[in-house]
């Protein structure tokens, strides 16, 4: 069985409105690309659907997630994290240049084979 890791994709600078709707959006997206993604409150005294993403995945996975939150970062150029369950942050962006792929690969893979 391959090793997983949990992680979670927050979105920073936003309203919970449009953070909801970001968060909705980057589901979408990862999920097109074949990884479970659900939907979380950040509080839970609030109507909101959700605007912290969390995802469970294993190593291959890893490629796949970071390729999806550079496409939806392209896209938006929303402020994007991603980090640990532990809140270990891997990656912060706020335009698709900011977001490196390789290493955000990289700091994936070493949590879920940590």
């Amino acid at each position: 069985m391959e090793p997983t890791g949990s992680f979670k994709i927050r979105f920073e600078d936003l309203t919970a409105a449009d953070a909801n709707r970001a968060a909705a959006e980057l589901q979408s997206m990862i999920e097109d690309s074949g990884i479970d993604a659900e939907l979380v409150k950040d509080r839970a005294d609030t109507q909101d659907f959700g605007a912290t993403l969390v995802l469970v995945l294993g190593t291959e996975a890893a490629v796949v997630l970071a390729k999806a939150i550079y496409r939806y970062v392209a896209k938006r150029g929303d402020k994007v994290v991603i980090e640990t369950a532990e809140g270990k942050v891997l990656a912060t962006g706020a335009a698709a240049a900011n977001i490196d792929i390789a290493q955000t690969v990289s700091a994936l893979r070493a949590q879920i084979d940590a």
